[in-house]
């Protein structure tokens, strides 16, 4: 069910069966050639997108609309552009084989720890504060020297994003080992 609002032209509220609420704009966003499909751009879910900001990025859409641009088509590149779980799949698939035990510790340590938080993240809106945000956690959960592995492991990604031109700056450089690690007396 919809419910048009005279605020803002084309813009609704749509309730579904589940407990969502999810504010549009449409139905005709951009208006389409005939017998087309009819698109609605979704701005955002309630309570966390307020009526006054999804007026408002209705207003820019539709200045897109005006300016020939198609918001849908922007929002769906976005959504597929270099999202943390996408470089990470990427990264996955190109470095290691899902099947040796170290590509498997890999892929679990990254769906584990580091795609609970970014997964729809953008890659280079990753800091040094949101790596050590997730070693702090990692260090208190298990131990400083899994902390260490992981960081390998996101040194090791963002150091592939810096070669595969992803990003221009890496925000693990002067990160430092969360634990010290000492090797086994040998018996």
């Amino acid at each position: 069910m919809a419910a048009w609002k005279s605020g803002t032209p084309r813009c609704s509220v749509s309730v579904c069966a589940s407990p969502k609420k999810e504010r549009e704009l449409g139905p005709d966003v951009p208006p389409r050639p005939r017998g087309t499909r009819k698109q609605r751009l979704t701005l955002g879910a309630y309570p966390k997108l307020s009526l006054a900001k999804a007026r408002e990025q209705a207003r820019d859409a539709l200045v897109q609309v005006s300016k020939g641009n198609d918001p849908v088509l922007q929002a769906k590149e976005l959504q597929q552009a270099d999202t943390f779980e996408t470089v990470a799949g990427h990264f996955i698939e190109r470095t290691r084989s899902r099947k040796t035990r170290a590509g498997k510790r890999q892929q679990g340590d990254t769906k584990r720890d580091l795609l609970r938080d970014w997964k729809h993240r953008l890659i280079h809106t990753i800091v040094r504060r949101d790596i050590l945000q997730v070693l702090d956690r990692v260090s208190d959960r298990a131990s400083p020297v899994q902390a260490n592995r992981l960081l390998g492991l996101i040194r090791k990604l963002f150091n592939w994003c810096l070669e595969r031109g992803i990003l221009e700056t890496s925000p693990v450089a002067t990160v430092k080992p969360p634990g010290k690690e000492s090797s086994r007396a040998h018996c």
